[in-house]
């Protein structure tokens, strides 16, 4: 089968409902890594699923930002200023 045709076949709108579904698991990982009470992080959760597209732009504008795992930031959370480091 031509390339062409396989594209011509794969209806686009699964495609779409495939990201969105992957951007919207994506988010809720990110909002149980965040740094936020278990009632806040059920309640992003719930916004996120509820409406995907509008949740998720909602989220990443005002929610709650993730830890940083292992990373040289300042307690909490923000990087490190320089009266911290040292120099």
């Amino acid at each position: 089968m031509h390339p062409l045709e396989l594209a011509a076949r794969i209806d686009t709108r699964w495609l779409l409902v495939v990201l969105l579904a992957a951007v919207d698991l994506w988010s809720v990982a990110l909002v149980f890594r965040a740094r936020a009470s278990r009632k806040e992080k059920l309640l992003w959760s719930a916004v996120i699923v509820a409406c995907p597209i509008i949740g998720c732009i909602i989220w990443f504008v005002l929610g709650p930002k993730p830890t940083i795992a292992g990373g040289g930031g300042a307690p909490d959370g923000s990087w490190p200023r320089k009266e911290d480091v040292g120099g």
